[in-house]
């Protein structure tokens, strides 16, 4: 897994923060109906307000799946969130205009 990671530019820094979670699984393949046929996928957590609110999962070759009703967010939009504010200096008034 680390060297597909790597083959993207991704490192294994980044692979390893326990803020992206990212992880080995075993699930069902995408598009069998045979649930005892297990392999490996990439599980990707997606977070909004600190709380997981979907994971989706890449199966190489590039297929996916996701948990059932999660919710579609941006992944690291926290961290967005977080460099967003960060970066607000002051209000915009409406003379500024």
């Amino acid at each position: 897994m680390v060297e597909w990671f790597r083959s993207r530019g991704i490192s294994q820094a980044t692979l390893t923060d326990r803020r992206n979670g990212i992880a080995m699984e075993s699930r069902p393949a995408v598009g069998s109906y045979d649930l005892e046929q297990q392999v490996e996928m990439i599980a990707f957590p997606f977070r909004r307000d600190g709380k997981v609110v979907n994971i989706k999962y890449r199966q190489l070759p590039k297929k996916f799946t996701q948990t059932k009703h999660g919710e579609q967010v941006l992944y690291g939009i926290d961290d967005i969130k977080v460099r967003a504010a960060k970066q607000v200096t002051q209000p915009i008034s409406r003379n500024s205009c």
